[in-house]
């Protein structure tokens, strides 16, 4: 069983191609139309991705002790990578390093921050090194905002620059980061 919440059958996800023909496919997503886009799910749930899972979660009972290894490598594979991402940040580069600015944003939000995106590598980058501080009113995706696979290389484009780790949130791009206190007005440059 393959459960995709959220994320259209695009290019992110090769159109749906990778996902085997003989795999039980449930898609959830609010948009009816991204519900069967480019391939059509065995299952398909019109509703809220988020409550969806939540209440799928809850139906179950909570974790299952059998998952608790299997977690704790991707916790311990996430931190790895984490650090790995880190030390890039830190690298002095002949162009702007964009690890180490969304390193700095990431440290910077406020509490009540509001993320807004609309594609592009540095919204890749964003997307796993700014986390949002809870649910729902971090990320607001541009009309197309697409996620790209691989981030912005901190050092030109031939450099090997990091990729999204498993359990990442790269299915919503982001883009121009603020707090709402400090969102510039139209035509305002950001410093």
């Amino acid at each position: 069983m393959v459960v995709v919440a959220g994320n259209p059958f695009d290019f992110r996800l090769d159109y749906g191609r990778q996902i085997s023909s003989k795999a039980t496919l449930i898609a959830v997503n609010r948009s009816a139309e991204d519900l069967r886009k480019n391939r059509k799910p065995d299952v398909a749930v019109h509703a809220d991705p988020g409550r969806f899972l939540r209440q799928v979660a809850a139906g179950l009972g909570g974790p299952s002790p059998a998952w608790a290894a299997w977690l704790e490598g991707r916790r311990a594979a996430d931190a790895k990578r984490d650090a790995e991402i880190a030390q890039q940040g830190d690298a002095e580069t002949e162009f702007v390093n964009p690890l180490a600015i969304c390193q700095a944003v990431e440290r910077s939000l406020a509490d009540d921050s509001i993320l807004v995106a609309d594609g592009g590598d540095f919204v890749a980058t964003a997307s796993y090194i700014v986390k949002p501080r809870g649910p729902c009113p971090g990320w607001i995706p541009g009309s197309s905002a697409p996620s790209a696979s691989a981030p912005a290389s901190p050092s030109g484009p031939s450099s090997s620059a990091p990729t999204p780790r498993s359990g990442s949130s790269g299915g919503m791009a982001r883009s121009a980061m603020a707090s709402p206190s400090t969102t510039p007005s139209p035509g305002t440059a950001w410093r």
